[in-house]
C-alpha cells in the first residue's frame, strides 16, 4: 500500500515538473497491459499472486469502460486458501485528469471462478486435496493513477478491492475479498483524430 502511494506522489510531481506541451490522453484512447500483481486475503491474513491485465476505452476525458482479469499464479503461505482462480471484471470509471496525470476510480461487476485447497486441521496442516471449482459473483472497485509519458505508454498503480464468496463446499462458505496492488508500464493508441 505504502508503495502505491509513493508511486502516486511521484507520477504527481513528475507531472508539474515536466512541464509537458503535449496532452497524450484523449477522447478515444484505447489503452491496455499486463503485470503481476500481488494480493491479500482480507479475511484470511494471506498473500497470493495474479497474472493481471486490463483494457480501456475513453469515450472522454472524463469517463472510460475498462475491462480487469485477474489469473492466480501462487499463494505465499504454507497451506494456501487457493488451489485455482480467474477473477474477470467490466464496467465505467470516471478520471480526474490535469495534462499527462490521470487520477481514476471505478466501479466494475463480475465473476470468479474458484477452486480452494483443503488441509487436515492439525497443528501441521497436511495437504487433502481440493475442493470442485465454483463460479460466483463477484465485484471490484479500483482507484488508480497514470502518468502519460509519451504519446505510445503510460506509467500506472491500481489499488483494487475485489469483493466474492465461495460457497457450496463441504466445508460451508468463505469470504475470498481481496486487496490487489498492481503497477508497471501501459500501452495506448489514439483511435480518433485528434482536433
Amino acid at each position: 500500500m505504502v508503495r502505491v502511494i509513493v508511486i502516486s506522489v511521484c507520477l504527481s510531481l513528475a507531472s508539474l515538473v515536466c512541464g509537458q506541451t503535449d496532452q497524450y490522453l484523449h477522447p478515444g484512447t484505447l489503452e491496455a497491459s499486463a503485470t503481476i500483481s500481488g494480493s491479500s486475503m482480507l479475511a484470511r491474513g494471506e498473500s497470493n499472486m495474479y497474472i493481471s491485465g486490463y483494457a480501456e476505452y475513453h469515450m472522454d476525458y472524463k469517463v472510460s469502460f475498462r475491462g480487469d482479469t485477474y489469473l492466480f499464479a501462487a499463494g505465499q503461505s504454507e497451506s494456501p486458501f487457493i488451489n485455482e482462480a480467474f477473477r474477470t471484471y467490466f464496467g465505467l470509471f470516471y478520471h480526474f485528469n490535469k495534462h499527462n496525470f490521470d487520477y481514476s476510480i471505478g466501479f466494475q461487476p463480475g465473476i470468479t471462478y474458484m477452486k480452494k485447497n483443503i488441509f487436515s486441521d492439525d497443528t501441521e496442516p497436511v495437504f487433502v486435496g481440493t475442493e470442485q471449482k465454483q463460479l460466483m459473483p463477484s465485484f471490484a472497485i479500483t482507484t488508480g493513477a497514470s502518468y502519460y509519458v509519451w504519446k505510445y505508454f503510460n506509467i500506472f498503480a491500481n489499488v483494487t478491492y475485489v469483493r466474492s464468496n465461495l460457497s457450496g463446499t463441504s466445508q460451508g462458505t468463505f469470504n475470498t475479498d481481496e486487496l490487489m496492488i498492481s503497477a508497471g508500464l501501459g500501452f495506448q493508441i489514439n483511435t480518433r483524430k485528434s482536433k
